[in-house]
């Protein structure tokens, strides 16, 4: 077993973990609040990004479900397995404790070495190239509302997990513009445009 330092696995490990499961990738667009146990079947595997982890914790799902951090936005999981970018993750997150060495079980990856993707990609882009790591043919997009609706705002949790909707960022065309590239390049059917909930 590949350990990067104590406490710490690479995203490798995980190769073909969840072989023939729908990858559900989970933003923090305003959508977010709108998923429950329904919006999931017990052959998706998880992947919530950012702050989205603390909203899907609380839903209590039997799913795999893993925690990816990057992109500044991060946070600390409860329980989850969490994943972070060793070229940015570990910095970023490190002082909010979510990179913490006691924090098991942790996986790490490098976006140019793993995936081939430069190392600053937004976390939509390489959580596909993650799920396509865990065997997954298929990927959904939910709460990714920038990409499906345009809607830029985001949700954020305070200390004491109570959601709140900022204005975002300006919307870009780059992540959907490698997400389309993706689709043409890697054996994944990648289902960016359905709004949360169509279960």
């Amino acid at each position: 077993m590949e350990r990067t330092n104590c406490g710490t696995r690479r995203l490798t490990e995980l190769r073909d973990a969840h072989a023939g499961m729908t990858c559900c990738v989970i933003g923090m667009g305003p959508t977010l609040l709108e998923l429950t146990k329904d919006s999931f079947s017990r052959r998706d595997v998880l992947l919530a990004l950012n702050h989205a982890v603390i909203h899907i914790e609380k839903l209590g799902l039997s799913n795999p479900v893993y925690s990816m951090q990057k992109d500044g936005f991060c946070v600390r999981p409860k329980k989850v397995p969490l994943i972070v970018h060793e070229l940015e993750g570990i910095h970023t997150v490190g002082a909010e404790g979510a990179n913490s060495p006691d924090y098991e079980p942790r996986f790490v990856f490098n976006n140019p070495e793993d995936f081939g993707l430069e190392w600053y990609r937004p976390s939509v882009v390489t959580a596909i190239k993650i799920a396509e790591l865990l065997g997954c043919p298929k990927v959904r997009l939910l709460a990714c509302d920038a990409l499906s609706t345009g809607d830029c705002r985001r949700v954020e949790f305070d200390p004491e997990g109570n959601p709140r909707i900022d204005a975002g960022f300006a919307c870009y065309t780059a992540p959907t513009e490698k997400l389309q590239e993706l689709e043409r390049s890697i054996p994944i059917t990648i289902d960016w445009s359905r709004p949360a909930g169509d279960g």
